[in-house]
């Protein structure tokens, strides 16, 4: 296991923050949601969470035996009943996204899209599935994370304006896309 410089190649578990040195997050787990595929630059948190000595579950669709987040209910009512330590949601942005211009789906003033189109309403369906979920998490005791880009219409949707206004939740912005990826 090493810490990679994906701009030069070069790995090594010291160009680890030196707070992620000597396994501190042993004993802990992460659920990475929507984690991608490694040789795309998906999953970079679960590896750098598994240097840092934690356990991490990568659930993606797209993974060899991936979980459809859409249709898991089984496995989302285990993990209330037994919670990770945290949870990283990085539901795809592509449909959410501002720069979606051809066609346009989605405005300021009509952030949630037409929903008869099949494919605005199937995010609008999972953006309201995330809610729920990261609501049952946070109940069930652990740390959640959502990651889209800051100027998404993921943040303009009721359901997320909602849970941000909980007690508790706090929003900052951070930059997670610094591998490389098209994103």
């Amino acid at each position: 296991r090493s810490h990679c410089d994906w701009s030069s190649d070069v790995c090594s578990s010291d160009l680890l923050p030196e707070d992620l040195r000597g396994e501190p997050l042993a004993g802990k787990v992460l659920v990475e949601v929507f984690s991608g595929i490694e040789s795309e630059g998906g999953a970079a948190l679960s590896q750098v969470w598994e240097e840092a000595g934690g356990k991490s579950i990568r659930y993606d669709l797209r993974r060899e035996g991936g979980r459809d987040f859409t249709d898991d209910e089984e496995y989302w009512a285990y993990q209330e009943a037994n919670p990770a330590d945290v949870y990283h949601f990085a539901p795809p942005c592509t449909n959410l996204s501002r720069a979606h211009t051809k066609p346009q789906v989605r405005t300021v003033e009509n952030p949630y899209g037409n929903e008869a189109d099949p494919e605005v309403k199937a995010c609008n369906d999972l953006v309201r599935l995330l809610a729920d979920r990261v609501a049952r998490m946070v109940k069930a005791g652990a740390t959640v994370l959502i990651e889209n880009p800051l100027g998404s219409f993921l943040w303009e949707l009721t359901e997320m304006k909602e849970l941000l206004a909980t007690e508790g939740f706090h929003f900052f912005r951070t930059d997670y896309c610094m591998k490389g990826t098209l994103y």
